[in-house]
């Protein structure tokens, strides 16, 4: 592969793309287990691949900046004495060396979505290591502060300027 570092943007971008998805989307309640199950796999498989692809590229390009995840799509706060990660590179160390992994699904305001039986949403992913304490990292925060954060400035090192969308 010519450049690693361009690969790595792009596979960061794509799950960002989807964890966007997955952390705004209501899912069912009632007899959504199936679904849930998918969902909690595509969630894990694509925070993953996120939080190792992100990773390089902030490593091998030597970005330092202080990201924070303050973009929630649903505001939330952790219950349990447990606390709310607040720095992107914090969460993605805490992904990559997790020793415990867990989705969030959180029962969403009844009229948050029109599910018959009501909904629930993916909110949080709950980790621990070997040398952190169990803590939540939100889900959509992730991939807003990737989109809104980190893609400026890596642009901003680059001499690169804002995409622009087709309509």
């Amino acid at each position: 592969m010519a450049d690693i570092d361009e690969f790595a943007l792009r596979q960061a971008e794509a799950a960002a793309a989807k964890l966007w998805a997955l952390g705004s989307a209501p899912f069912p309640l009632a007899n959504g287990a199936i679904i849930q199950s998918h969902i909690e796999h595509s969630v894990t498989d694509t925070t993953i691949s996120f939080a190792i692809h992100a990773r390089r590229v902030l490593d091998n390009r030597r970005i330092r900046t202080r990201f924070t995840l303050d973009e929630p799509f649903r505001h939330w706060s952790p219950a349990h004495g447990l606390s709310k990660v607040h720095v992107l590179q914090d969460a993605l160390n805490r992904i990559v060396h997790a020793t415990e992994f867990e989705v969030g699904f959180e029962r969403l305001p009844d009229d948050a979505a029109k599910i018959a039986g009501g909904a629930v949403g993916v909110i949080y992913l709950r980790t621990k290591t070997d040398r952190r304490e169990e803590a939540l990292i939100d889900v959509f925060a992730l991939a807003s502060c990737f989109f809104h954060q980190v893609l400026p400035a890596l642009r901003s090192t680059q001499g690169g300027s804002e995409p622009t969308t087709v309509h």
